[in-house]
């Protein structure tokens, strides 16, 4: 298991690691205080990972945190997006000047 960020990569998700069939899965982990987590942000950083990674990314959604955390795991986020299972909206957009005054 590697935790990318905590040795100063930022790949596009926290962890990654190789399966029993040598697959290497890569984890972006989101976490709430609250029972349920209907949804979360992702990064574009992140999104284009789990684009460039389909069938081996996953987001790991852990609830109820910290009394009794449980893990939601949503299995290739972006496959789903692009089969029309769930939806990707942007909900914010980056504002920088282009030309000095």
């Amino acid at each position: 298991m590697r935790h990318h960020s905590v040795i100063g990569e930022t790949p596009g998700y926290d962890l990654s690691f190789q399966n029993s069939l040598g697959k290497i899965i890569r984890i972006e982990v989101k976490g709430t205080k609250n029972l349920t987590m209907t949804n979360f942000d992702l990064t574009r950083n992140e999104l284009n990972a789990a684009k460039k990674f389909q069938g081996s990314y996953k987001v790991w959604m852990v609830t109820d945190v910290p009394r009794n955390p449980k893990i939601h795991e949503l299995d290739d986020p972006y496959g789903k997006w692009e089969d029309g299972d769930i939806g990707i909206e942007p909900t914010a957009y980056e504002v920088r000047r282009l030309r000095a005054e």
